[in-house]
């Protein structure tokens, strides 16, 4: 269910409408516009970011137990009893972020990581060109760490705008509009990023000389098992299909994921070689 018009009943209750909340469990009513890119941003985004409350635990535990609900309920008007998906990716991001920080000094080269993610080699051939560079000087290996941890963090963060735009495309009949398919997209991100920050913690734990290898190994393990299952099981109760369309769905979906991911990838190790 998506909000289509002004709802008369209150989508967590069924109370009655009266006013702009709930008057028995102060759900907001929402409005069409509310999914309108520009209403979002003027009147909804700091809200979202920056407001936290007790919530985030049970956001969790759905997030991990009913994949597609956080977003489902988002969209339906359902959302006193969750943190936002927004809200919630970002706690995950930080703590994500603070997890790479922490491990500094132990990422792999930049030639050694453009190896382990193009599968293209073209980022071999552009370390090959620039024969001048001294790639283990340590100087220039931590700059180099440095920029591309900050903005490998921000291209994970803008993954999600490029999957949810392939989702509306994939579920065009669905009649969903973008930023509910974002929504969507949103969720199944902060749901791989905490496997991730869980995933890169273990490995700085019981293996910190080689902490970049093994999260990197965990990462692609992660999104060649979890993810996939993730998606078919998120799209089904989202989009409200069947299992077969579904499992194409999922798949089509997981495939985007990994190539947006790749060529954001390839795109910023990219430019820190070009700048070396």
């Amino acid at each position: 269910m998506s909000i289509t018009s002004s709802p008369t009943a209150c989508p967590s209750c069924g109370s009655a409408r009266v006013g702009a909340y709930c008057t028995r469990c102060g759900e907001r009513f929402l409005e069409p516009e509310d999914f309108e890119f520009r209403h979002f941003l003027r009147r909804h985004l700091f809200h979202e970011v920056f407001d936290l409350d007790g919530r985030l635990m049970r956001s969790l535990r759905v997030l991990f137990v009913e994949p597609g609900r956080l977003a489902a309920d988002y969209v339906a008007g359902r959302r006193r009893p969750f943190v936002s998906p927004l809200r919630l990716y970002l706690v995950v991001f930080i703590v994500h972020a603070f997890i790479v920080a922490a491990s500094a000094g132990q990422a792999i080269s930049l030639p050694q990581r453009a190896k382990l993610i193009d599968p293209t080699g073209l980022l071999t051939r552009l370390v090959a060109a620039r024969p001048t560079i001294d790639w283990s000087n340590p100087n220039l290996e931590e700059r180099l760490t440095e920029r591309e941890r900050w903005f490998g963090e921000f291209g994970t963060l803008s993954i999600f705008f490029g999957v949810a735009l392939v989702q509306k495309l994939v579920f065009y009949r669905r009649k969903r509009r973008y930023l509910e398919h974002a929504t969507l997209a949103l969720t199944v991100s902060a749901f791989f990023l905490t496997l991730i920050a869980a995933a890169e913690l273990l490995a700085r734990v019981f293996g910190p000389t080689g902490f970049g290898t093994l999260a990197n190994e965990s990462q692609e393990w992660l999104a060649l098992t979890a993810l996939p299952l993730y998606w078919v099981l998120a799209v089904r109760r989202f989009y409200g299909l069947r299992l077969a369309p579904s499992i194409l769905g999922g798949i089509l979906v997981t495939a985007s994921n990994w190539i947006v991911a790749t060529i954001l990838n390839v795109i910023v190790l990219g430019v820190l070689i070009a700048g070396a």
